[in-house]
């Protein structure tokens, strides 16, 4: 008996390995709870705006995020837990990825469903934190940056709207797929 549950612990681990989930709970926190070089990234980018800072829990690390909007767009920028420079994402509208990138990610979406709904678009530079920055004020990058697009869309599956997260290159070439998963009720509401 004990030989079976082995076994069916097993399977359970191996698919929960290979599946592809995002599960994140965002915690407001207040700016002295933010690793110092983090901090300091952030004010150096002489945002005019309030900055709100999040601890972001997931199912395996924790990093902080910053949060601001900056001319009239968007901006998250994240660290993790130690306050390493992760990437920078910027709310864009479809219509802001060049034409021939978002027909090629359109293309590939659709192969996969036959209606969805785009939630959010997102451009995320990586890298080199100085040339990131440098990118963001509109000075010249001396080192190449990672750009990336963010989509998420909604769609119904098995009966079901589930929400996921595409990660495409610069080129518009698929690169990650996650699920997202949304943190459940915990009240009864009436």
């Amino acid at each position: 008996m004990l030989k079976y549950l082995y076994i069916i612990l097993l399977i359970f681990i191996t698919i929960d390995g290979f599946s592809q989930f995002k599960y994140e709970k965002e915690v407001r926190i207040k700016e002295n709870a933010v690793p110092a070089n983090a901090r300091s990234f952030v004010d150096s980018m002489n945002f005019n705006s309030k900055i709100k800072w999040y601890k972001e829990i997931g199912k395996i690390n924790i990093s902080y995020e910053a949060k601001t909007k900056y001319n009239g767009k968007r901006f998250s920028i994240e660290f993790s837990e130690d306050g390493t420079f992760e990437d920078v994402e910027i709310e864009i509208a479809p219509k802001d990825i060049p034409v021939v990138t978002f027909r090629k990610i359109e293309e590939f979406i659709k192969s996969e469903y036959d209606r969805y709904s785009i939630e959010k678009v997102q451009i995320q530079y990586s890298g080199n934190p100085e040339s990131v920055r440098a990118k963001l004020q509109e000075r010249v990058v001396t080192d190449a940056i990672g750009i990336h697009f963010e989509i998420v869309i909604s769609t119904k599956l098995d009966g079901a709207f589930r929400m996921f997260e595409y990660l495409f290159s610069e080129a518009g070439d698929f690169v990650r797929k996650d699920m997202i998963i949304e943190k459940s009720i915990d009240n009864i509401i009436y």
